[in-house]
């Protein structure tokens, strides 16, 4: 299992970046990015999207 980010919903408003206590998210490009080698999966990035953009995934 591991976090992504739809590029096509996100609008890189930072707010995933801002509660990820792992730092493991930045904006590049325009679009959030999720490092798997800082990420600890708790999902704690999901609800703060506004757009929704991040997710599970298998």
């Amino acid at each position: 299992m591991k976090i992504v980010v739809d590029p096509q919903k996100c609008i890189a408003s930072g707010e995933c970046v801002t509660v990820c206590p792992q730092n493991a998210i930045s904006i590049q490009d325009g679009v959030a990015v999720v490092d798997d080698n800082l990420c600890d999966y708790d999902g704690i990035c999901i609800p703060a999207c506004p757009q929704g953009a991040i997710s599970f995934s298998e």
